[in-house]
């Protein structure tokens, strides 16, 4: 390959990544996906993505605590984006750097999101009880966080 094929590709490739940053922010991982999906080779792509990071233009920390903020305006709780963030390749140090898994963080939201469901109707069978611990469940409220809105129900029968 000549040296002019070479930084025509390096061109390209530098394009590419501008135009999938400028969608919305990205792990490393997903970049790499997105880049060798598109035909580009993996050595190629490793040394475009570094030199972004260089630049600050590719950070996992700022793409993990933008993530969370994120799922958390949508009503998420904490294991649902830990998962989440596992999958786009964000390493567990990271994860626990960035995702606070304290009580006082996820009872408000766990509690507005059930508010907004459930119309702050407590459970009055098993039944309904399941059904709205699972529907925190899916949304990745720990069974602490749950019990702190749901346990009220046995509280009550």
């Amino acid at each position: 390959m000549s040296t002019t094929m070479i930084a025509e590709q390096a061109q390209q490739l530098t394009a590419a990544i501008y135009q999938i940053l400028a969608q919305r922010d990205h792990s490393v991982m997903e970049l790499q996906r997105k880049l060798a999906a598109r035909g580009f080779a993996l050595p190629a792509i490793t040394a475009a993505i570094n030199q972004f990071i260089d630049r600050g233009l590719v950070n996992d920390s700022v793409f993990a605590t933008n993530f969370i903020n994120m799922k958390q305006a949508q009503g998420y709780g904490p294991l649902c984006i830990k998962q989440e963030l596992l999958a786009r390749g964000i390493s567990q140090d990271v994860i626990a750097a960035q995702l606070d898994f304290s009580a006082t963080i996820w009872r408000p939201i766990a509690h507005k999101v059930w508010q907004k469901k459930f119309h702050g109707m407590l459970p009055n069978s098993r039944r309904e009880q399941a059904k709205q611990l699972r529907f925190l469940q899916y949304r990745g409220f720990s069974y602490e966080h749950i019990i702190d809105i749901i346990g009220r129900y046995e509280q009550n029968n």
